[in-house]
């Protein structure tokens, strides 16, 4: 035993599964396709939302969402948000000021559907964070 020199490692083990989880595909996984996939996978994430002077469905609804905070940074578009229901009305719901305008809902959060309308035409300055 006195002539039993050991030979360096040339490799380490751990690194033979180092990169592998890259070039497989991922087990398991798929891309969200329903409504609550798409809502699920957007959470933390800041939303670029356009609205226009129709009622629309712009964020479906969620059973697990933890917040909403959304930001109107219009200069002259005036955004009104209703929650649930059958769509937006001007005038009626919670209203997003031009230049700033938002809401934090983070205490009692609405799980529903979220409708929203404009005064003007085109409006892509409008964000949501939803968790």
């Amino acid at each position: 035993m006195a002539d039993f020199i050991p030979r360096p490692q040339l490799f380490n083990p751990r690194d033979r599964l180092h990169n592998q989880g890259m070039t497989r595909p991922p087990v398991g996984m798929s891309l969200p396709t329903t409504a609550a996939e798409i809502a699920a996978s957007e959470r933390g994430r800041t939303l670029p939302i356009t609205v226009t002077n129709v009622s629309q469905e712009l964020i479906p609804a969620d059973p697990d969402r933890k917040f909403i905070y959304l930001v109107n940074y219009d200069a002259l578009g005036i955004v009104w948000v209703f929650f649930g229901g059958g769509g937006a009305i001007v005038g009626q719901g919670v209203r997003l000021g031009p230049g700033g305008g938002g809401i934090l809902l983070d205490n009692n959060v609405p799980t529903a559907r979220v409708f929203m309308i404009g005064t003007i035409a085109n409006n892509p300055n409008v964000t949501a964070v939803l968790a």
